[in-house]
């Protein structure tokens, strides 16, 4: 044999398996409406954390050992009072699947929500460029109108007063809620007015409905 060839000597050929490391929080993402910009009162908020190394690594979950971190995950999620709401945890990967793990939260109240997501006290995402921040400050938008909730206001100087004369005008305010009692925040064609009267020809029509930002 050429005595400079390289011949592989016995159990030269063989496989190693390289395995992510442990949870790295600033490498790990959360993705879903529930972690975004926008939500509905009532709706199902969906998020999903994946777990990642600390060189960006997907983990899997290779034995029933490997899934104990899934707690380790603390999501904390708080209106503008301070008021927190709970989530909901999934059901955990199957073994072999990639290590992502996925929570729903659901409120009734309208307003901006602050969630949080961290591991072992520290938030995620803090070193994955262009992706979402462990805090998102998340908007839940009213539902839809509701008849059972809107509210109807007059003024009190006219309205059922004997002493109304001709030509005196009378205020009312319409407030559009959705089921959950929320004041929607958006303009809408949500009510049509009907007028009864003696003699309805004379009722003025510069009182058409007009909306506010508050709706």
């Amino acid at each position: 044999k050429n005595a400079n060839a390289l011949t592989d000597i016995m159990g030269s050929t063989f496989t190693a398996v390289f395995r992510p490391g442990g949870v790295s929080a600033p490498h790990c993402t959360a993705l879903g409406p529930g972690f975004s910009d926008q939500g509905l009162a009532g709706a199902t908020n969906n998020v999903v954390i994946s777990s990642k190394d600390q060189y960006g690594n997907t983990r899997m979950c290779v034995d029933s050992t490997d899934q104990s971190h899934v707690n380790s995950f603390a999501i904390v999620i708080k209106n503008a009072a301070g008021t927190a709401t709970t989530p909901l945890r999934g059901a955990s990967p199957d073994l072999q699947a990639e290590a992502k793990y996925p929570f729903t939260w659901i409120t009734t109240v309208a307003g901006t929500y602050t969630v949080s997501i961290q591991n072992q006290n520290t938030h995620i995402g803090t070193a994955v460029t262009g992706a979402t921040n462990s805090v998102a400050n998340v908007v839940i938008n009213p539902a839809e109108v509701s008849e059972a909730t809107s509210k109807v206001q007059t003024d009190e100087s006219c309205t059922g007063k004997p002493n109304c004369k001709a030509g005196n005008a009378v205020t009312f305010t319409m407030e559009a809620r959705d089921q959950y009692d929320n004041p929607l925040i958006k303009c809408g064609s949500y009510f049509s007015v009907k007028y009864e009267g003696p003699d309805s020809s004379g009722l003025s029509t510069s009182a058409d409905l007009t909306c506010g930002s508050n709706g």
